[in-house]
Formats: C-alpha cells, sequence, structure tokens
C-alpha cells in the first residue's frame, strides 16, 4: 500500500502550552513522531500539519522542511481531525501524490511502539474491506460499562446497564481508543468523510502508554523517561 504518514502539530495547544515542540528529555515533542514515521519503513511519504511558523522551523531543523502550511481556518481549538487531514490530501493531489491510505500519528503518544504501527498496516493489507484500522487498549474491568453507575435525575444512581454481572470473568472484553494509530483509506475519508468507515478492525496496544493531554500527563511521561 501507498500510505502517507500524518502528524498533526497546531500551535495552539491549550492543556500543555506549545506542546509539540515542548522538550521532554532533551529533544522537542514532535521530534519522537516524526523519527519513527522515518524509521518504521512503511510509509511512502511523511507530512507535517501545522500552521506554525516556530514548529515549521524546529521540523526544518530537523531535517523535515514544511512543504505548506496549515490555514488558520484549520487551527481553531474546536477544529476536528477530519478537514486537517482532507486539506493534506487536496495539496497533495495537486502535486499529482495520492495515496492508498493515511496514517495519523499524533505526537501526543510519543510511546508508541514501530511493532503498533506495521500490525496496523498488516491488518488493513490482510483485510481489504476494512475501511479503516485504529489502535485500542481494553478497558479495566473496575471501569467496565457493565460495572458503571449513573445518576437517575432525582439524585440516586443507578446501573449504566441494565444488568450488573456478579464476577469479572463474566464481563466481555471492551475497549477505548488509545491515540495512537489511525490508518485510513483514502476513499473512506473522501467519499466517506470518515475517520471509521463501515468496518474499522482493531490492532490492540498492551504497552502501557500516556497519552499526552495535561501538564500531569507530561510530568508523568518524564518520569517514565528517567
Amino acid at each position: 500500500m501507498k500510505i502517507l504518514a500524518l502528524i498533526p502539530a497546531r500551535g495552539g495547544s491549550k492543556g500543555i502550552p506549545r506542546k509539540n515542540i515542548k522538550l521532554l528529555r532533551g529533544k522537542p515533542l514532535i521530534q519522537y513522531t516524526l523519527e519513527q514515521a522515518k524509521r518504521v519503513g512503511v510509509f511512502h511519504n511523511i507530512m507535517i500539519s501545522t500552521e506554525d511558523d516556530e514548529i515549521a522551523q524546529v521540523c526544518a531543523d530537523l531535517g523535515h522542511p514544511l512543504q505548506y502550511k496549515r490555514p488558520l481556518s484549520l487551527a481553531k481549538d474546536d477544529t476536528a481531525t477530519l478537514p486537517v487531514i482532507l486539506h493534506v490530501l487536496d495539496e497533495e493531489m495537486k502535486y499529482g501524490r495520492k495515496y492508498d491510505a493515511v496514517c495519523l500519528l499524533q505526537t501526543t503518544a510519543p510511546f508508541r511502539s514501530d511493532e503498533l504501527i506495521k500490525q496496523a498496516v498488516e491488518k488493513m493489507e490482510a483485510d481489504s474491506r476494512l475501511d479503516a484500522v485504529i489502535s485500542m487498549k481494553e478497558v479495566p474491568s473496575h471501569y467496565h460499562p457493565s460495572w458503571v453507575f449513573k445518576e437517575d435525575g432525582n439524585g440516586c444512581i443507578i446501573p449504566y446497564e441494565n444488568e450488573i454481572p456478579a464476577q469479572r470473568q463474566l464481563l466481555n472484553p471492551v475497549y477505548y481508543r488509545d491515540g495512537s494509530v489511525y490508518l485510513i483509506k483514502t476513499s473512506c475519508l473522501l467519499s466517506q468523510k470518515s475517520l471509521f468507515g463501515e468496518r474499522t478492525g482493531m490492532i490492540i496496544n498492551k504497552k502501557a502508554s500516556v497519552n499526552l493531554d495535561t501538564m500531569e500527563d507530561w510530568f508523568e511521561a518524564e518520569k517514565w523517561m528517567v
């Protein structure tokens, strides 16, 4: 497959100010993902999407100059990911570059393994029916939907689901997106305007990880790298 690796890097991050170029153990955060995208050996091209001049300069200093900037209209706090991907695909098509799929690699997952990316590609190549492959983690049993509650509007709690299994062994596995890898076919992005499509496969990330959204996450990541 001809796959484009896309690394989104907006300048106006809130939870961790300037996180994409904030130094994590001496390296700008974006450097971890950029180096991995180059190292893993499955991508036909690697693109950075940013509106920020300083981020663009850091990437250039790392040997990956920006080809075109993201419009400011796609760099707002409430900008969704899909329009950012579609903008890059549109720009690439202007240069005659087309791809079978896009692999979204967020800088907030610097501890993802190379193998996880390769597993996503292998899974999509093995099943042509899949529109996307997304990395997941299993929900711990104590957070399982069958064992959580909600407020009923009258100050009381009721089970989130109808029945509460008595034993952990009776719980069916459930999963959540961990933000490490999104591999989406270009046809799905363009025709369905979706990151998931109608058929989404998953790869399980069994490695402990931190998704860097808050300063608490950042401090945890620094501890890991001691």
